[in-house]
């Protein structure tokens, strides 16, 4: 049974549509029906409400985390202004979003799909039985048998990974993968390629756990089957080959580059991912490459094309899954780009990829206090050495 979305201010429709495509249930409120009982009628399972369609958003939004049928539901919200209202932030709400109005549907669907999940995870209570001895005893063989298949498939993810990153004199790689979960849904691969070439990707199921995983090994077996070098033509074949395969409501967004050691070049293509980062160190600026389209998983005949980048000597580029830039600290900050570029400027020109990395993961450890993530953590960082 699909969830259900409850849109408050969806103007133009065009969210209930991309939800619906997704897979969701996705409705509009009955305007004849009390919000209260509509919520309770339709199983709402999450509510999105967005500003610019609401002229009373804020107090809405106030409304809806005091009233108890919908105070433990989750609730995007979606800010009419690049910088979310302050008094949002500062509730605390729980099971609470906040999008900007540049927000993608890969976005919108990705901190759904996270705050439904550990929603039911929450929601799980034990059962009472009079025969509670027998009960504990079924319950601990049942939670042996899931810790050994959720090994076997951390394994088997684990070998999905690349064994080590390939390393010459003209260049460098560094990443980090850090599941929310056992498993999770952030996968990454870097390999030379016969001509010479490296290949390098990154991506995002939709999702956690072993089902995410599992997309994600999908995701390997359709690079592998690709013939193609041009990250744009690369992630066109990759997208027509997964999408008639994957699930309602699961999506990928992936990030990819070809990196040509012999002259800096390098081409860049994303679906639905967050940019490339380039670090230009002579003038010390840091531009986004941001060619590509939607994810991979949305309509299959979608073309991706490929931007080109050029590199200089301790140049960086930089690929990351938005685990990092969407982590909160204590004070229900954001992370965010922004401080995300400002650590990676930080960096010395002299420093290796991998010590470059471990300064972004330094900053962003710092900034959360040790906050529990919602989300998987990956970071893939490239240096031009000469």
């Amino acid at each position: 049974m699909s969830d259900t979305i409850l849109l408050l201010g969806d103007r133009d429709g065009k969210q209930k549509e991309l939800l619906g495509r997704a897979g969701y249930n996705a409705l509009h409120q009955d305007p004849k029906v009390p919000l209260g009982r509509f919520i309770i009628s339709a199983m709402v399972d999450a509510i999105v409400l967005d500003e610019r369609g609401r002229k009373d958003a804020l107090d809405l939004c106030e409304v809806l985390r005091k009233d108890p049928t919908s105070k433990r539901l989750p609730l995007i919200f979606i800010s009419a202004e690049t910088n979310p209202p302050p008094q949002l932030i500062a509730k605390g709400y729980d099971r609470f979003e906040v999008l900007g109005p540049e927000f993608s549907i890969a976005e919108l669907m990705s901190k759904i799909a996270t705050q439904i999940r550990l929603r039911k995870m929450s929601g799980l209570n034990p059962a009472t039985n009079p025969m509670l001895s027998e009960v504990n005893s079924a319950l601990k063989d049942l939670n042996q048998r899931f810790a050994r298949e959720i090994e076997e498939a951390r394994q088997i993810q684990q070998g999905l990974l690349p064994a080590e990153l390939p390393k010459e004199a003209g260049y460098e790689f560094a990443a980090h993968y850090s599941p929310l979960e056992e498993v999770g849904g952030d996968w990454y691969w870097v390999a030379k390629q016969k001509s010479g070439k490296i290949l390098g990707q990154i991506s995002d199921v939709t999702g956690h756990g072993i089902s995410a995983a599992f997309i994600g090994c999908m995701q390997k077996l359709a690079l592998a089957a690709v013939n193609e070098e041009d990250p744009g033509k690369q992630l066109t074949a990759i997208n027509r080959l997964m999408t008639p395969q994957m699930p309602p409501g699961r999506f990928v967004t992936v990030a990819s580059l070809l990196y040509d050691p012999t002259n800096g070049e390098l081409l860049f293509s994303r679906a639905g991912h967050p940019p490339g980062l380039q670090l230009n160190r002579a003038t010390g600026e840091i531009t986004q490459a941001k060619g590509g389209s939607l994810p991979i998983g949305f309509m299959d005949d979608t073309e991706y094309s490929s931007e080109q980048v050029q590199l200089g000597v301790n140049d960086i580029f930089v690929l990351y899954t938005d685990g990092i830039t969407e982590a909160q600290n204590r004070s229900w900050e954001m992370y965010g780009l922004d401080r995300f570029c400002a650590a990676l400027k930080r960096t010395e020109a002299s420093a290796s990829a991998e010590e470059i990395k471990i300064a972004l993961l330094a900053d962003f450890e710092g900034f959360i206090e040790g906050r529990r993530l919602k989300d998987d953590v990956t970071l893939l960082v490239m240096k031009r050495c000469g």
